[in-house]
């Protein structure tokens, strides 16, 4: 055996083709080359690597287990120099570069402001393109390739996404500040905030923001749970109506804390800790697994973990 294997894409290709089909003559007309060209290749690559990469059974080209492990490697190195290629004419065919991002419409609102100034003054020429929508719109766009990075509440099902945790985040109910409820709160020492049992407020009016189906699953459950009517429950579109209204008394609010506390209603909403335990969500930003980002989507991900604000 040559103490300097060297061996090429094409010879890889060669091998396996006859590998599939088990025969010269098939494989040669799949790689549209002739019978003897192949012949004399297979005879070349196996005198020149000294192993023996196929055994002859009655006519037939079966791998030997040298073989197996060359194929086996070989297509491995094929399916990355694809993807290189797919990644590399993706990349030079950008005539416009625009960052296209993915966000909760209450994150954007104060991560935004901090973040992209920063990014602007290292990446003036990249455009801006933003998605408003809950984390499962986010994840299908995420698939669809519609947005290069979104930023989604975790875990998250889809195992072809790449995540990095930001921070974790409670679910609060959310009062008006001059709420007289206050008084029925206690502190428990492993809840964050104040925490009230929502069966003493079960008379109240509940709103739950319909755009994020984490928010309504969890929310829902907790109000059944607490003998809470139906008939007290208001459901709105959006959770920015929802933190209004409770700005106005017209009821209480459920909302990640994190959504809201840098929001013009942070100063005026008060958040509560509920449920047996606390209901925490992680947060993070997520991107298809395998692709290649360029230089300025990463720095806007470095950007967004330096200046994320944590509780």
């Amino acid at each position: 055996m040559s103490e300097n294997i060297q061996f090429n894409f094409r010879d890889i290709e060669y091998i396996s083709a006859i590998a599939k089909y088990q025969n010269l003559t098939l494989a040669s007309q799949a790689l549209f080359i002739s019978q003897p060209s192949l012949s004399f290749f297979l005879k070349n690559i196996e005198h020149s690597l000294g192993i023996q990469l196929f055994k002859r059974e009655a006519k037939k080209y079966i791998l030997t287990e040298v073989g197996e492990h060359f194929v086996r490697e070989g297509k491995k190195l094929l399916q990355i120099r694809s993807n290189l290629s797919h990644q590399l004419n993706e990349m030079a065919s950008y005539k416009n570069l625009t960052l296209r991002l993915g966000m909760f419409q209450a994150r954007a609102m104060y991560l935004l402001p901090v973040t992209l100034p920063i990014f602007k003054n290292i990446h003036p020429k990249v455009e801006i393109s933003l998605i408003e929508r809950n984390t499962r719109d986010l994840e299908r766009l995420l698939m669809e390739d519609a947005i290069d990075i979104a930023l989604i509440n975790l875990p998250t099902q889809h195992d072809t996404f790449e995540c990095h945790i930001l921070c974790e985040d409670e679910a609060v109910l959310c009062i008006n500040s001059e709420d007289c409820i206050h008084d029925l709160t206690v502190k428990k020492p492993e809840f964050r905030y104040s925490w009230i049992d929502l069966k003493t407020i079960s008379n109240k009016n509940f709103i739950i923001a319909k755009n994020d189906p984490i928010l309504i699953s969890k929310f829902t459950t907790l109000l059944r749970e607490n003998m809470v009517p139906e008939h007290n429950i208001i459901r709105v579109d959006h959770l920015l109506t929802a933190m209004h209204l409770t700005t106005k008394s017209i009821g209480l609010c459920f909302a990640f804390w994190d959504s809201m506390r840098f929001s013009t209603y942070g100063s005026i909403l008060t958040p509560l800790s509920i449920g047996q335990v606390p209901i925490i969500n992680h947060i993070g930003i997520a991107h298809a697994k395998g692709k290649l980002l360029p230089t300025y989507v990463h720095d806007f991900i470095q950007i967004l973990r330096e200046n994320y604000p944590h509780t």
